[in-house]
């Protein structure tokens, strides 16, 4: 069972409260209200405390944007000093006018946050496994939300002095720090891509405009550079959306692994998404991998935390082999969590 009390109590203490003064501010208020704590109980067990409650404030607050609570918001994006006087009543005050919609969106929502920064880390993976097969990669997204990472091949890529990839003309342009002494190996530039597949138990259509709008309350209101990616993202897809599979991972994967050409390599990879199913399943998963290895072999891109447990705060790059039945492993790089650097761990 979940200890809400520590999970806020991390949250509040964390990096990630730095990185949003006002979601610490706001996690605090809650563990000092004893309504705010009722209210963060009804978060499910495979979701995370206490985002999944501020994402649906967040999503009601740009429907309410006359309510006072909407200032501290108004605030965070201008980077003023947080101003925390009255916030745990203000808070108390919009959710009690909005429980039943609140109490909606935490049954009906999940944290599918389609962080677009996040394949500025993965780009170099890909780099990784087709420099080995030389094939063009057909991939397949685990927990893939409305897809938009699917649209890595189209992506402009900038790693500063260690090289850029994709096409200059991008409309989505994405910038990540190299740290540490190696390079990614970019130099061979982005792989071919050939088939692309999504799978979600819950997917979202980037083209609904209730579900760009939960995708837009995913994102951190100190973060408007994330939030404007986001929405060059929805637009440049929007014409030719991505095709996902609404399925368990483990049935997903079997099927979708099935329909690819052998003229392709099958990459499966997934992004911050251990922790939304128990190990069970990924287990599950693992097992498919190993039997689909039999026929060619399968890789498998993981940019997640350390053994996908809640409360570390380090993610990493993982390259997962499966051939013959076989199965080896490598980490490849350390990653800050909304892909805004990478650093690279192999020759």
């Amino acid at each position: 069972m979940r200890d809400t009390r520590k999970a806020l109590a991390d949250f509040a203490k964390g990096p990630q409260s730095s990185d949003s003064p006002l979601y610490g501010a706001m996690t605090w208020a809650i563990l000092e209200s004893e309504w705010l704590l009722h209210l963060v109980e009804q978060t499910p067990q495979n979701q995370p405390v206490p985002l999944h409650l501020l994402a649906a404030i967040q999503f009601l607050i740009r429907r309410h944007p006359d309510h006072p609570l909407a200032d501290y918001y108004i605030q965070a994006i201008d980077r003023s000093p947080p101003l925390i006087d009255n916030l745990g009543a203000t808070m108390e005050d919009f959710t009690r006018a909005y429980e039943h919609e609140i109490v909606r969106l935490l049954a009906t929502r999940t944290v599918q946050t389609n962080e677009i920064g996040r394949a500025g880390a993965l780009a170099p993976g890909f780099c990784v496994i087709h420099q080995r097969t030389g094939l063009p990669l057909a991939t397949v997204e685990i927990g893939t939300a409305a897809g938009l990472l699917l649209g890595w091949p189209d992506f402009r890529y900038d790693y500063g002095d260690a090289g850029q990839l994709g096409s200059p003309s991008s409309p989505v342009r994405l910038k990540t720090e190299v740290r540490g002494e190696r390079t990614p190996p970019l130099e061979a530039g982005l792989p071919p891509p050939a088939e692309r597949f999504g799978i979600d138990r819950s997917p979202l259509d980037l083209t609904n405009p209730d579900d760009a709008d939960w995708l837009r309350a995913l994102v951190w209101p100190e973060h408007p550079h994330r939030l404007e990616r986001l929405n060059t993202a929805l637009e440049a897809m929007a014409t030719a959306p991505p095709h996902i599979l609404k399925a368990d991972a483990p049935d997903g994967v079997a099927t979708l692994l099935m329909q690819i050409d052998e003229g392709a390599t099958r990459v499966v990879f997934h992004s911050i998404a251990l922790y939304q199913s128990d190990r069970e399943t990924w287990q599950q998963i693992h097992e498919i991998l190993v039997t689909a290895s039999r026929r060619a072999p399968v890789y498998r891109l993981g940019l997640e935390f350390e053994a996908g447990q809640k409360g570390i705060d380090q993610p990493f790059l993982t390259l997962t082999i499966y051939e013959g039945g076989h199965v080896s492993e490598e980490v490849l790089a350390r990653v800050q969590y909304h892909g805004r650097w990478i650093e690279w761990l192999v020759d």
